[in-house]
């Protein structure tokens, strides 16, 4: 398929389900995580309670499939792109899912590391995917948007370990200290030298993508979402 500026207008609407996917990842995250802030704001189950925010998580997972089998999405690419986001969905799930089995046992840093692999890395590949799917180039890219998918989202992951101020038992820095028997500030150091390691693939794998347009896009994307100040 050549390369056009003309965006169709169905594309609005694939764009807005992948919206509605992650933003009910994200309370179900909350919920299962037993956070309490998201964005600096009461999480939606603190707020409104535990069955209204399920309620709401379901409801934006149906909307986003709904929006997806739309008659206006293309019947040749809706069928896979519909398959990709169920893959992704369930890939979630048993990431979340091992997440919480964890929990009952002592975790490590490689643990912890599978835990951002797993639940993390499939939101930012199946968003690509779609995107590719209603393009036509998803054979382009399809061997490389896993690996920097995962790169990406375990630095994302350790970045926002490393962002974060509060003493947090289930984060990168804390594991780190504990399992090494070292300072929080040695810790930090060490969790800060993995993030810029997997910042660096995320951007190396980038280079295996034949499409400049496609490959400039997603380096700008990687280096506004990856803050090298972390």
């Amino acid at each position: 398929m050549s390369e056009s500026p003309e965006i169709p207008a169905w594309l609005d609407l694939v764009a807005l389900a992948v919206e509605c996917f992650h933003k009910a990842s994200l309370v179900h995250d909350d919920i299962e995580d037993d956070d309490p802030l998201r964005y600096g704001e009461p999480t939606v189950h603190v707020r409104q309670g535990l069955a209204v925010a399920v309620n709401i998580g379901d409801y934006l997972l149906g909307e986003g499939y709904r929006l997806l089998a739309s008659a206006e999405v293309p019947a040749k690419i809706r069928g896979e792109i519909l398959g990709a986001a169920a893959q992704g969905h369930c890939e979630l799930a048993l990431g979340q899912g091992q997440e919480l089995e964890w929990r009952e046992q002592e975790m490590s840093m490689e643990m912890l590391l599978d835990v951002f692999r797993l639940k993390t890395a499939p939101a930012f590949r199946v968003a690509l995917e779609i995107g590719a799917l209603a393009a036509g180039r998803l054979q382009d890219c399809q061997n490389v948007f896993p690996e920097f998918s995962e790169a990406l989202g375990i630095a994302y992951q350790l970045l926002d370990d490393l962002d974060d101020k509060a003493e947090d038992h289930s984060s990168a820095v804390f594991l780190c200290a504990k399992t090494r028997q070292i300072s929080a500030e040695e810790a930090r150091s060490d969790v800060r030298a993995q993030y810029f390691n997997y910042r660096e693939k995320a951007f190396a794998t980038l280079e295996r993508l034949q499409s400049q347009p496609l490959k400039s896009l997603l380096f700008r994307m990687t280096a506004k979402i990856l803050d090298a100040t972390g």
